[in-house]
This record gives C-alpha cells, sequence and structure tokens, in this order.
C-alpha cells in the first residue's frame, strides 16, 4: 500500500520506520481507512510483540504512519537463508506470536493476513536474541470497531492463499480468532518443514486444497517425527 523509508521522528530523535501511503490510494476512502487502521489496532492493542506505531497523520507526501524501526529479517528471510528453522526457535516464534494474538483477539481485532513476511524476528545490536515482531494489522477484522471499519463484502477473500482458514478460503463473511490461529498452524509448518502444506499452481487451486483436502504430516515433508 506504500513506501517505507528510514527517517528520524524530531520531537523525540527516535529513528523510525516511515511509511507513506502511495498517492493513488490516498484518494480512495477505503484505502485510507485500512491505511490508519494499521495504526488504530496497533495502539489498541500495545503489546511487545506487535510493532509499535508512534503517529500517524497527514504530510505533503501523503498520508504516513511512524512505526518503531525494526532491525534484523522477517521469518521469510529466515528460511529463504536457512531453509527451514530448528523446532526449538519454531516454538519460541509460535508461543510469541499466540501472546500477540491473544491480546489482539481479546481486543476483538482478527489480524487475517499471518504469513513468514509478516513475522519479524528483531534484534538490534544490544539485544542478545530476537523479539518476534507481527506487522501489519492493514487487512485486520475489527469485531469491537475502533473507528469506521473499511467496508468489506460477503465473498470478498481477504489475505495470502497459502494461509488461509477455509473458512477465509470459502469468502465467509463471518470470521474469528480461530482463522487467525489456523493460518499459524500453516506458517509453522512452514517454519518447520520448509514447506507449505497445501501448494498448487494458482489461488484458486490452493483455495480448493485447504477446503478440501487435509494436511500433510510433518515427518512426510521432511519436518519432525514427535
Amino acid at each position: 500500500m506504500g513506501e517505507v523509508f528510514r527517517a528520524e521522528h524530531l520531537a523525540s530523535g527516535r529513528a523510525v520506520a516511515l511509511k507513506i501511503l502511495r498517492s493513488e490510494l490516498a484518494q480512495d476512502d477505503n484505502a485510507l481507512r485500512r491505511f490508519f487502521q494499521e495504526a488504530e489496532a496497533a495502539n489498541t492493542i500495545r503489546h511487545p510483540n506487535i510493532v509499535d506505531v508512534i503517529e500517524s497523520g497527514f504530510s505533503d507526501s501523503g498520508p504516513y504512519l511512524a512505526m518503531e524501526l525494526l532491525v534484523g529479517e522477517s521469518t521469510a528471510q529466515t528460511l529463504a537463508r536457512l531453509g527451514k528453522l530448528p523446532l526449538e526457535a519454531v516454538v519460541a516464534i509460535g508461543v510469541s506470536v499466540l501472546n500477540a494474538l491473544d491480546v489482539a483477539h481479546r481486543a476483538g481485532i482478527i489480524h487475517r493476513d499471518l504469513k513468514p513476511e509478516n513475522v519479524y524476528l528483531h534484534q538490534p545490536p544490544e539485544a542478545s536474541s530476537p523479539t518476534v515482531k507481527l506487522l501489519d494489522f492493514g487487512i485486520a477484522k475489527v469485531l469491537a470497531p475502533l473507528g469506521p471499519t473499511p467496508h468489506t463484502h460477503t465473498g470478498v477473500v481477504f489475505g495470502t492463499p497459502d494461509y488461509l482458514s477455509p473458512e477465509q478460503a470459502n469468502g465467509e463473511h463471518w470470521l474469528d480468532g480461530r482463522s487467525d490461529i489456523y493460518a499459524l498452524g500453516v506458517l509453522l509448518f512452514e517454519l518447520v518443514t520448509g514447506t507449505r502444506p497445501f501448494r498448487a499452481a494458482t489461488a484458486v487451486a490452493t483455495a480448493y486444497r485447504i477446503v478440501h483436502t487435509s494436511p500433510p504430516k510433518l515427518v512426510d515433508v521432511g519436518g519432525p517425527d514427535h
């Protein structure tokens, strides 16, 4: 939805990630609400495993979000580099994401787009180990509205095809936190095995497999047997 720059927050002197909405989307009311929903959701939840949004507003360059600057890599980058992760690391990542989702769901917010690109391993130079950060609540579903909720249509699918829950793949209008839990299961499967449980040539074929087939066993695709 936008471009991201490293910037300095002048009031605090803090280095931040500055996300600016693309100009062609700034005139779209629905896109604009989704953009600022990311800030509203993050500020409602306020959890150490969710990226912090420091400020949001309008500038000469367009609508913007100023977020904490993360150092490290996403789990997608880690997968590309290592192929798969040790089981102990996957468990630690899973627990951190579950902690973030628990707080989000209690606040009535469903992420709807859990995937390796949105789970970041933040490790500044002074840290001995990474902190898991959940990113991008731009397409979150708000069960307890924070304000004007972006308009969606029944049957419109939001999210990345490989990580959709069956109810998302079917385009169901009802969703709750279980959709995120399902997506996290797919994510953890991929981190352990290096492959996704439902893979097909097209998004439609992937969605069909999610709805109509059972996932393979971990041990059958190179995962642990315990």
